[in-house]
């Protein structure tokens, strides 16, 4: 006589508070793990950034980087950056001067560029978003003090770790130019209220054609000079005088290896230093899609070997790989 099947009866609720219990520990331990990763790399990027031989170096005007959270401000009640939170001041690190120039924005609006937790390789960075036309301007924080460039300075250096979100940049034309998009500018407005003429500015671009280089008003491109596709970028642009009407400019980006041009007219104007956005004209056509965690300026062209240290110490950093 065969037997008859017993009913299933499943599970007991213990045995399925034990199985949630289980998976519950499994994820805070996944999730812990995550986390002390996360931490670890932090306070690494953090300890590279106090070995920086950027403090040994003279005429180092600004210093600005976002692995360590204290350097940031957001909006908000707390004022501490959670992720997607609001930019309002980003703080000058520089431990070689007494007044700081901190960049931000002194609005709370869709034109304030955001912080990202999980930024370049896995460190903090900066948003800036081309769509809502978001920049950061040293005019617009607290007691804001003067752009880092000296005002006609014919040598200066400018240094910007970023990467980009998108390769395209808007089609919009000035004077039958395409404009690109500016990383880290400084120089006049556009509306002629600061200086008496626009062609007072320097900015490393990133053009329609995804290739860096120096821009200057109506003064010169340096487009063609290296060509980067939609990766973390680490890039340093030299600025040498050669005589009263030309300067040299030599460009490293992820790289060892300089590439360089000469252009007219490369003297900087005092009315605004901007990240994300051309000084000079602070529109769609200018602005910025992508990351940036660190920017860097100097009073003075360094040298071939000093920006072979920095551009190590910013490899090591941010995890960049070199050429």
């Amino acid at each position: 006589m065969p037997q008859k099947l017993k009913p299933n009866k499943g599970f007991s609720l213990i045995e399925i508070s034990i199985t949630v219990l289980i998976i519950a520990v499994l994820i805070a331990g996944i999730t812990t793990g995550i986390d002390l990763h996360k931490d670890a790399k932090i306070a690494l990027a953090n300890d590279v950034t106090k070995k920086s031989p950027l403090a040994m170096m003279p005429e180092l005007s600004l210093w600005l980087e976002t692995s360590k959270i204290e350097n940031l401000e957001c909006y908000g009640t707390t004022k501490t950056c959670d992720n997607n939170g609001k930019i309002k001041t980003w703080f000058d690190i520089n431990p070689t001067t007494i007044d700081k120039i901190n960049i931000g924005r002194n609005s709370n609006t869709e034109s304030t560029p955001t912080y990202i937790e999980d930024g370049i390789n896995g460190l903090p960075a900066i948003n800036f978003d081309q769509d809502n036309l978001q920049y950061l301007s040293n005019n617009e924080v607290t007691n804001p003090s003067p752009p880092p460039i000296i005002k006609n300075k014919p040598d200066y250096t400018m240094i910007v770790v970023w990467k980009p979100i998108k390769k395209s940049v808007y089609n919009n034309t000035v004077s039958s130019t395409i404009w690109p998009q500016h990383l880290i500018s400084q120089g006049s407005t556009y509306s002629l209220t600061c200086n008496s003429n626009c062609n007072l500015s320097g900015s490393i671009i990133f053009n329609p054609s995804n290739n860096l280089g120096f821009w200057g008003y109506y003064n010169s491109w340096g487009a063609n000079i290296v060509k980067r596709e939609s990766v973390a970028n680490a890039s340093i642009m030299i600025i040498e005088a050669s005589d009263a009407s030309n300067s040299k400019v030599t460009l490293y980006n992820n790289s060892l290896t300089a590439s360089s041009g000469t252009f007219s007219k490369t003297l900087i104007g005092t009315c605004e230093f901007t990240l994300g956005v051309f000084a000079c004209r602070k529109a769609s056509a200018t602005n910025f899609h992508g990351l940036i965690s660190e920017a860097i300026v100097f009073n003075r062209a360094i040298t071939n070997f000093e920006a072979k240290n920095i551009m190590q110490y910013l490899s090591q950093k941010w995890s960049i790989r070199l050429e």
